[in-house]
């Protein structure tokens, strides 16, 4: 209601009116009615209505929809609205409150999308597994062509194409359901690498093949899709047994080419690899095709139009390198490329070696193998028959450089034993010559018989036999029984307890081993340190010998200047007697306070005779020990009693000891009687004209007499000085350390006047007492203890158990307090201590 005048001034009053204002109603900002249309609808419309909630909250409000702006165009049934799916479309409305206020038309924008489910399901073409790492990197060590996964550049123009989806839409693609359902982790078909913990794989016999799943989205309305999937596929490369096959090695056989020496063969089939590299996996080698090449680059190409590539691998003929020489092994790698027919896809990682050994050619003249009849079985040494023949020796002739372990020598008696390639021939270690076979000299007794060689290449079988050996057998020389040389040790070597001597004449037992029926002159004789060397004659032993252990063999080779034959069997021994094993201490120690000294043999490996000399060369004993009265170097000799007679002197140095000489003069102490710092020390002065302690070697220990203290002992020290020492009553021991007894002690009093004491009884600092006084030392003594203001509170016995901070029965407080003190020493040419200070009782 207005009220107001109305008209001139006059006092007129009007009637009261009433206007009311009608709300408009309240419109949302960018109303939108988002639509999917069903697949099956060919005529689609859209009921405008189910969008009023979208263009305001305001209640009972009609609507007016029209297809302008302007409101000139009304449309007739929102209910049934045409539209045109997968864009965006306009309408306009007008909102009409109950009062008929209107604002201005609002503009309601559809959104409509019509994404079918798709049927594409097609199979793409399948790729081969390939040989890089699980990121499609090529990293050595990490690729491999057996983890299904591979990459994948598909066609996705081709692939939309055949999806045909629908106008105004985009398709997705993702590796598993999860992914499309939650709109996560889309791929790029057109570079995919497939993540095998991902995908859903079904194994065929291919390899395995499994789906990508695809979603097709509107754009106007994301909220419409279509779901569909296709499938991709990897197939398998084939499966070795093994990257790398056992070699072929052959044998330089020159059957074709006519040369057995120059490392090449001819018609070498290399497709016998075949087998074994499919051995195991399960696979038919009629499903692939095999080519071999020369290198691995080439079997990955698979260029069979390059030098490289072996067209004819049932016929091969190795490569030789430039820088072959006769006797090489010649060494080639073969690479196999693996297609599967079926997929084509290939396996090119497989190889091998072709390896062609030389033939073990015997190029070397074979020595006949000399032997001697020694009778060892049959007793005779001159009917040309030698037994226990070792030929082995020749092994290193035939071989030549070969390795031993790579080929197998072997001797025959016939050419068909020979051939037979199963017979080992004869026993070459010990070989028996045979009688039927050996051809002897009646004049010179000496025998022949030919044996023929096979060198056979153990890894290849190859053998070769055409070379022969002859064995000669001589008649041995003969020798006497020998004595053994025997001798003391000696020292020309600087030792005499090493068991070797010098000047050993071994040229002078040649006459007793030859005996008297066999001339020098007709013979080399030499000496060996072994059986080997002996046999061989290599390392004859010089004469004068120095031998090298205390009882050595000594091996004799006897050589016939005229025949070569040799006996090696004789031998007799170098004894060095020892000299007499015993010990004896040195030096000893002669007490002075122990007289007389026994001194005596340690130890005695055996029975001895012994003599026992002074200083002066006089013998003294002839016992294993002798009684000494002074100091100097004595010797003792002793002698073997087992008929050997070697004898050994040792020295004796005694030197004089005895237990220490102390005196209270030759102590210093320091404490707090006579000293203002904290390091209370005792030490002893050694002076070898005033102190003279005695002739031994001392050390020194400390013990305090009072067991309670922080530390009641010092052990034995060198140097005779003690440093930091709590006050107290000190023992200080004096030690021979050469064992002259018994230990030199002496009492000594070290002066402390503590700082403080704690009466709690505790145990510890219980009471105030002057450390390292009492009546032995002190006999005469006057202790008093005054408090701050000088009142006499205590007077303490020396003896006493020191004060325990109470007077006339009373606690006294914690304070500091001060003491006078007079300690009369019983030492009359000691001064008295006078000492005034002051102490801290402290109450805890």
């Amino acid at each position: 209601m207005i009220q107001g005048r109305i008209g001139n001034a006059c006092g007129t009053t009007s009637n009261a009116i009433r206007l009311t204002i009608n709300a408009l109603p309240i419109l949302k900002a960018n109303p939108t009615l988002e639509q999917c249309i069903s697949n099956t609808n060919t005529n689609p419309t859209v009921n405008l209505t189910t969008g009023e909630i979208n263009i305001t909250a305001t209640p009972n409000t009609r609507f007016e929809y029209f297809e302008d702006k302007l409101g000139l165009n009304p449309i007739t049934d929102p209910t049934s609205y045409p539209i045109v799916v997968n864009s965006t479309q306009m309408v306009y409305v007008k909102v009409i409150s109950e009062k008929g206020c209107a604002p201005d038309l609002t503009r309601l924008t559809i959104n409509s999308g019509q994404t079918p489910d798709n049927g594409y399901n097609d199979l793409q073409p399948p790729v081969c597994d390939d040989f890089l790492d699980a990121n499609g990197n090529d990293t050595s060590g990490m690729n491999d062509d057996t983890d299904n996964i591979s990459s994948f550049f598909l066609d996705k123009t081709a692939i939309e194409n055949s999806i045909n989806p629908p106008a105004n839409t985009t398709v997705y693609y993702y590796e598993n359901f999860v992914d499309r359902t939650n709109n996560l982790n889309a791929i790029d078909i057109t570079n995919y690498r497939n993540d095998p913990t991902k995908i859903e794989i079904t194994t065929i016999p291919e390899g395995i093949q499994f789906p990508i799943y695809f979603k097709i989205l509107s754009d106007v309305n994301n909220k419409c899709e279509g779901l569909g999937q296709f499938d991709l596929q990897i197939h398998s490369t084939p499966i070795t047994s093994t990257h790398r096959l056992d070699p072929i090695i052959l044998c330089d056989t020159g059957i074709l080419d006519g040369d057995f020496t120059n490392g090449s063969n001819q018609n070498i089939d290399l497709t016998q690899q075949i087998t074994p590299l499919l051995q195991g996996t399960g696979q038919n080698s009629s499903d692939f095709n095999f080519t071999f090449y020369k290198t691995q680059e080439a079997a990955i190409s698979g260029d069979m139009t390059q030098s490289d590539f072996i067209s004819n691998p049932t016929q091969f003929t190795n490569d030789v390198p430039a820088t072959f020489t006769v006797g090489d092994i010649v060494s080639q790698f073969i690479f196999i490329r693996i297609e599967n027919k079926n997929t084509g896809c290939v396996n090119t990682h497989a190889s091998f070696e072709l390896i062609i050994k030389p033939l073990p050619i015997i190029t070397t003249l074979i020595p006949p193998v000399l032997v001697c009849d020694a009778g060892s079985n049959d007793g005779d040494l001159r009917n040309g028959l030698a037994q226990n023949i070792d030929l082995s020796s020749t092994d290193s002739y035939v071989l030549g450089t070969k390795d031993p372990n790579e080929y197998t020598v072997s001797y025959h008696k016939t050419r068909a034993d020979l051939d037979d390639l199963s017979s080992t021939g004869i026993n070459k270690n010990s070989y028996d010559s045979d009688r039927d076979r050996v051809v002897i000299d009646p004049i010179t007794a000496i025998s022949e018989e030919i044996l023929f060689i096979r060198i056979l290449d153990n890894s290849t079988g190859c053998s070769f036999r055409q070379s022969t050996l002859t064995i000669i057998v001589h008649p041995e020389p003969s020798f006497e029984n020998i004595s053994n040389l025997s001798d003391c040790d000696d020292d020309l070597d600087g030792s005499d307890t090493n068991g070797l001597i010098q000047n050993i004449d071994l040229d002078g037992k040649i006459v007793e081993i030859l005996g008297p029926l066999q001339d020098p002159d007709d013979y080399i004789v030499s000496f060996h340190s072994s059986q080997a060397a002996a046999t061989s004659g290599d390392f004859p032993l010089a004469s004068p010998y120095s031998n090298s252990y205390r009882t050595e063999t000594i091996f004799v080779r006897i050589e016939n200047k005229a025949t070569s034959c040799v006996n090696d069997d004789a031998r007799f021994d170098i004894i060095v007697n020892s000299l007499p094993d015993f010990s004896i201490t040195s030096p000893q120690i002669l007490c002075l306070n122990a007289i007389p000294l026994t001194i005596s043999i340690d130890r005695a490996d055996d029975v001895y005779a012994y003599e026992w000399k002074d200083t002066s060369g006089t013998i003294i004993s002839t016992t294993d020990s002798a009684s000494i009265t002074q100091s100097g170097t004595y010797s003792v000799t002793a002698t073997t009693t087992n008929g050997t007679n070697c004898s050994q002197t040792e020295s004796v140095v005694v030197n004089a000891s005895n237990p220490a000489t102390l005196v209270e003069n030759f102590i210093t102490i320091i404490d707090e009687s006579n000293n203002i710092g904290n390091n209370n020390t005792i030490s002893v002065s050694i002076d070898t004209l005033s102190n003279d302690l005695g002739p031994g070697d001392y050390q020194y220990a400390l013990r305090n007499d009072d067991t309670s203290t922080r530390i009641p002992f010092i052990g034995f020290q060198e140097d005779p000085l003690f440093e930091n020492l709590e006050g107290g009553i000190y023992t200080l021991i004096v030690n021979d350390k050469n064992g002259c007894s018994p230990d030199t002690t002496l009492q000594i009093s070290v002066i402390q006047f503590p700082k403080f004491f704690t009466p709690n009884g505790d145990g510890f600092n219980d009471t105030w007492v002057v450390k390292g006084a009492n009546k032995t030392f002190y006999p005469n003594s006057s202790i008093q203890i005054f408090n701050r203001f000088g009142k006499l509170v205590a007077q303490v016995p020396i003896d006493g158990q020191g004060w325990d901070g109470n007077h006339n029965g009373k606690r006294l407080s914690s304070d500091d307090y001060w003491y006078a003190i007079q300690l009369i020493p019983a030492d009359t040419s000691k001064a008295s201590i006078l000492k005034k200070g002051h102490f801290s009782l402290l109450r805890k």
